[in-house]
């Protein structure tokens, strides 16, 4: 494992860490952009580095880059696995659905390298039914390799809530070192987490076919549940039907007045439009909220620039380890300050001229100048 962080443009540190940590390298691209990636190199006893050929199978990076014009911070996550993972077998022991389903998840890493779509998100993006992505699900966190598993799961509930997220954690499968918490290896494996008091379960620990190509027994995936929407006359595919009137993608006229209801109900549509979830509110307590703060302080237009740019940044906004996504109260508290500040911000840009004002003669002239 080492930690690499360029002091200067030419003089790169290399830092050498204890096995089992993660190694983040650190590159500075330019004066607005660095990169941090999670390299999974090991090093012996004598603190010397391993082959990184044998070492590394499968990495994520995180490209985080400063928008000058924006003024913020963006992200984008790259998961990238190397030929070692092919030779070794990794991959055809996790067989297709496995690892599709770890690619899925690992698509959606924070910064922290904690990953939480939903399964209905899981489910899409295998084309498949929620109950059938459960169980590969399932089935890739009892997956072992060389002994190790190569994800786990940890259920958190959120404050003041009664819903409960499950985040899951790629661990580094490259490293392989006993496991400090695998007592019996014929029982689960438990990690207590400290943090959030909860425990984490990565599956059975039972060698019994760590190895083979033996998986679940599941036919053919099944196919999407279908539902014909007698309102809009339309086919809805989804696996969670749910509230379909509340999230479903009509939106509010701007000509018609805007009422709490309606905007609980147009918050609900751009969730589902992001998440690929649907928002269950607490329509007594939220449109009580929402009438206090919302209705009286702005403008319709105001709240509907509120709503979408409140869950466009969330994640650039919001303490994503307690409340990883919005809410009806974030929404009436803290988020329009900075929702309307980015709104204005939007606006002034769209007023600037293009080429400053210049006519094409103009900016011709200017380069016969050059």
């Amino acid at each position: 494992m080492m930690y690499q962080s360029p002091s200067t443009p030419y003089n790169n540190q290399i830092i050498h860490v204890p096995a089992g940590h993660f190694g983040w390298r650190v590159i500075f691209l330019s004066q607005i952009g660095l990169k941090i990636g999670i390299n999974f190199l090991e090093v012996d006893e004598m603190g010397n580095e391993k082959n990184a050929a044998t070492a590394s199978m499968i990495t994520m990076e995180i490209d985080k880059r400063f928008d000058i014009i924006e003024k913020t911070w963006e992200e984008e996550i790259y998961f990238k696995f190397y030929k070692t993972a092919v030779t070794t077998g990794l991959i055809a022991q996790l067989g297709p659905e496995r690892w599709t389903v770890l690619c899925i998840i690992a698509s959606y890493m924070d910064l922290n390298g904690e990953c939480f779509p939903s399964q209905d998100t899981i489910a899409k993006g295998m084309g498949c039914s929620r109950q059938t992505a459960c169980k590969w699900v399932n089935s890739l966190l009892e997956f072992r390799w060389e002994g190790q598993p190569i994800i786990q799961r940890v259920k958190r509930q959120t404050p003041n809530s009664q819903a409960t997220y499950s985040f899951y954690t790629i661990l580094p499968v490259s490293q392989i070192v006993p496991p400090t918490y695998v007592k019996d290896p014929d029982t689960p494996a438990t990690v207590f987490d400290t943090k959030y008091g909860t425990t984490i379960s990565t599956g059975n620990n039972s060698n019994n076919g760590i190895n083979s190509n033996t998986l679940p027994d599941v036919k053919k995936p099944d196919a999407p549940a279908t539902e014909f929407d007698i309102k809009y006359g339309t086919s809805i595919t989804t696996s969670n039907h749910c509230n379909k009137d509340l999230n479903s993608n009509t939106g509010i006229p701007e000509d018609e007045p805007m009422t709490a209801q309606g905007v609980i109900k147009y918050f609900c549509m751009r969730y589902r439009e992001k998440y690929d979830a649907n928002c269950n509110p607490n329509w007594p307590k939220d449109t009580k909220m929402v009438k206090q703060r919302l209705m009286g302080q702005y403008s319709p237009e105001q709240i509907r620039q509120i709503v979408d740019i409140s869950v466009e940044m969330y994640e650039k906004w919001g303490t994503l380890s307690k409340f990883p996504r919005p809410s009806i109260a974030a929404l009436c508290t803290w988020m329009p300050e900075k929702a309307l500040a980015v709104a204005k911000e939007r606006t002034a840009r769209m007023n600037v001229p293009e080429h400053g004002g210049r006519t094409a003669e103009e900016l011709l002239a200017l380069l016969d100048r050059i």
